[in-house]
């Protein structure tokens, strides 16, 4: 084993042995994802931040983003 892998595969025993989870950078990524809608919603509620919708004009000037094709994994 790395010393890279063995560093990280210690850590996460310690992790698991001391009763804590640990995430996965998808799970962080969702976690973080989550906060950020709430903060949007609150300020809705608020009145801090408002939503509208797109005039005629702008959807002409912004109009939607072709969709991306997705990376297939290499390994």
């Amino acid at each position: 084993m790395e010393p890279r892998a063995a560093a990280c595969a210690f850590r996460r025993r310690v992790a698991l042995d001391s009763g804590d989870q640990v995430k996965t950078a998808k799970e962080k990524a969702e976690e973080k994802r989550l906060a950020k809608l709430e903060l949007v919603r609150e300020q809705v509620a608020s009145g801090a931040l408002v939503i509208r919708q797109m005039t005629a004009e702008e959807r002409r000037r912004y109009p939607p983003r072709a969709t991306q094709a997705k990376r297939t994994g290499k390994r």
